[in-house]
C-alpha cells in the first residue's frame, strides 16, 4: 500500500473483472480495465459506469452467496447424486440449468469461503445492523426453489439497473426513439418485468438496434426466462449493450 498522500491503490477482482485504480482526494484515474468479452466501453466520466460496475458486483455476490446456500444446506443430501437429477424444479431443492448443474460439483466438494469481513450497516437511529451470512445464504436457497438462481437473480438485478439508470439520465431525455425504447424497457422492469402501457402507448418510435417496442408486447415479459420457457423481450446482457450505446449517442 502506498502513502495515504500519493493515493491508495486497491485491485479489485471478480469473474472478467480486472481493475486498478489510483485514488486520491480529487480523481480516480483507471489505470488498467478488462472487464468484458466481447468488449464493450463504459467512460467512467459518463453516467452508467459505476451503476454497471455495481451491477456487476453485485451479480458476482449473488453467485457468491448461492454458491454458500447449496454448500450448507445440499452439500451432504446431493454430493453423491446424480447432476441430471438437479436439473428439474422439485419441492426438496433447486433447479438449475445443465451448464450449472455440471459446477455442483466443486461446490459440493468443496470448502466454505472465509469472508474478509462481516457486513454491518451504520444507523443513526439504533444500533447498528449486521448481516449473518451464512442465515442470508440459506433464505435465498428458499426464495428461488424450483427457479434457476443465477438466471432468476440477474434478471432481477438487471431489471434494478434499468431503472437506476433511466433515473440517473431524467434531464436529458427526449423523444428520441433510443429514449423511448429505455422507457417502455425501464417501465416493464418495474412492472414485476412485464410491459404494461396505458393511453394508447407506445405513441412514438421505440427502436434500438433491430429491435422495436409495439403495442403487442403488452402483457409480455422483458427478459427471456429460460428454465421456465417464457420467451421475453430480451436478455440481461442486451441491457449492457444497450447501456452503453445511450452512452455513445448522447455523451459523446
Amino acid at each position: 500500500m502506498t502513502d495515504r498522500k500519493s493515493g491508495l491503490e486497491a485491485f479489485i477482482s471478480f469473474p472478467q473483472i480486472h481493475i486498478i485504480l489510483i485514488q486520491s482526494q480529487k480523481t480516480t484515474k483507471i489505470i488498467k480495465m478488462k472487464i468484458f468479452n466481447p468488449e464493450i466501453i463504459f467512460d467512467p466520466q459518463k453516467p452508467f459506469y459505476h451503476l454497471v460496475i455495481s451491477y456487476l458486483a453485485q451479480v458476482h455476490g449473488l453467485i457468491e452467496l448461492y454458491s454458500r446456500g447449496i454448500k450448507l444446506k445440499y452439500g451432504e443430501k446431493f454430493k453423491n447424486i446424480d447432476i441430471s437429477q438437479l436439473t428439474h424444479p422439485s419441492n426438496d431443492g433447486p433447479a438449475f440449468s445443465s451448464s450449472n448443474a455440471k459446477r455442483l460439483k466443486g461446490v459440493f466438494e468443496g470448502g466454505i469461503t472465509e469472508l474478509f469481513g462481516q457486513q454491518e450497516m451504520g444507523s443513526k437511529i439504533d444500533k447498528g445492523i449486521k448481516i449473518d451470512i451464512e442465515t442470508l445464504a440459506m433464505d435465498i436457497i428458499e426464495i428461488v426453489k424450483g427457479v434457476d438462481p443465477l438466471e432468476s437473480f440477474d434478471i432481477m438485478s438487471a431489471g434494478s439497473l434499468l431503472v437506476i439508470a433511466w433515473e440517473k439520465t431524467k434531464n436529458d431525455h427526449t423523444n428520441h426513439e433510443l429514449w423511448e425504447f429505455f422507457r417502455h424497457c425501464r417501465n416493464a422492469a418495474a412492472h414485476e418485468g412485464f410491459f404494461v402501457f396505458y393511453r394508447g402507448e407506445p405513441k412514438r418510435s421505440a427502436k434500438w438496434r433491430s429491435l422495436e417496442i409495439k403495442r403487442s408486447l403488452r402483457g409480455q415479459p422483458l427478459f427471456t426466462i429460460p428454465l421456465q420457457k417464457k420467451e421475453g423481450f430480451i436478455l440481461p446482457g442486451d441491457i449492457l449493450y444497450f447501456l452503453s450505446d445511450i452512452e455513445s449517442t448522447f455523451y459523446s
